[in-house]
């Protein structure tokens, strides 16, 4: 019971202050008379003061009250008050998420979704409890986050810019599940080839965008980067998602937007050395992991997934301080991609 008494006195203020700037604005010019007609929401005269007191000087709201009817309005016709109220906690993670939302470069939805932000931001209020509470125990104001603008840093990935064309087409296609047509040059195969798909899932990964699709030429699921995707066009057909569609279905690692030929896990082992070991224990790759330390101060990393080349590439990028163990095709490439580097020494 004291804690639901609690809860409602802390929202008290916020349906007050809510309930007076909707009669206000209705243009009706409301004496202090007619607010106290709903003293259940609003209650005595002296609190509806107070109440509107706190909107004048904390929210500055342009409230005057007409000379001769002594009924409020506000000189601003077009002032609302914002109807969010926040904690320094929420604001806190709104200014997080406009840092992220410059992964969003390069689509046309990143001004869209900035300006989202920007706009949650501005139309949010402090909460008027959590100003007294501060004010009275002498707490510093934890929604002034001016000082988090260059202390929290999202560094850009390289990134492939879409044409707001294709984003459109391929949005259509998502949301009404249209098939689509398009040519497509690979990464590998950079000769052109037309492609029929249906789409399932636009999938953000390392700086660029992908489209999980049904390939309906291969009869498999592909997964293409949509910046090397052009002629996009609707088909008239559409088609029922199945429900193995989810990407990450098909994708057990944590390696991005790779997905393997089957869906099936295999274990990965691999032999890290030095400088290697401190950025392998960090972080999480996959199932089942495990790290074992060895005798001669390196490690070796196992985990179930179905990433096999871009973990090959992992254990590449380290050189000499990395060897593959399992499965036998992760050893078998790592041998084959060693062996060309050495020939490239000569």
């Amino acid at each position: 019971m004291n804690k639901e008494k609690k809860g409602n006195g802390e929202f008290a203020v916020y349906r007050r202050i809510l309930r007076i700037d909707e009669l206000i604005a209705s243009g009706c010019y409301p004496t202090i008379e007619e607010l106290m007609e709903d003293r259940e929401e609003l209650g005595s005269r002296a609190t509806i003061y107070r109440a509107i007191e706190l909107m004048k000087l904390q929210l500055n709201a342009p409230i005057k009250r007409e000379p001769k009817s002594k009924g409020f309005y506000y000189t601003d016709r077009t002032y609302r008050l914002p109807t969010v109220f926040t904690t320094g906690q929420e604001m806190f993670a709104v200014s997080m998420l406009q840092n992220m939302v410059s992964n969003l470069k390069g689509t046309p939805i990143y001004e869209s979704a900035k300006k989202v932000l920007d706009t949650i931001q501005k139309s949010t209020i402090k909460n008027p409890n959590e100003v007294k509470w501060n004010a009275e125990n002498r707490f510093s104001d934890d929604t002034d986050l001016e000082w988090t603008y260059n202390k929290y840093v999202f560094l850009d990935d390289c990134r492939i810019d879409i044409s707001e064309k294709n984003w459109n087409i391929i949005g259509k296609a998502l949301k009404e599940n249209i098939i689509i047509k398009f040519d497509y040059s690979g990464i590998w195969k950079t000769e052109k080839t037309q492609r029929r798909v249906q789409p399932y899932q636009a999938v953000f990964s390392n700086g660029t965008w992908y489209l999980w699709s049904w390939d309906l030429s291969k009869k498999a699921f592909r997964l293409f980067q949509i910046p090397r995707m052009s002629n996009i066009k609707l088909s008239k057909d559409n088609f029922i998602v199945p429900p193995d569609a989810d990407f990450k279905m098909h994708s057990s690692g944590a390696f991005g937007a790779f997905s393997g030929e089957t869906k099936k896990s295999v274990e990965f082992k691999a032999q890290f050395y030095d400088e290697a070991c401190g950025f392998i224990r960090d972080r999480k790759w996959g199932d089942n992991q495990k790290i074992e330390e060895q005798k001669d101060g390196s490690i070796i990393l196992s985990f179930r997934g179905n990433q096999l080349y871009p973990f090959l590439k992992l254990i590449l990028g380290f050189g000499c301080n990395a060897r593959p163990l399992a499965p036998k095709q992760l050893v078998d490439e790592w041998e084959i991609h060693v062996k060309e580097m050495v020939k490239n020494l000569k």
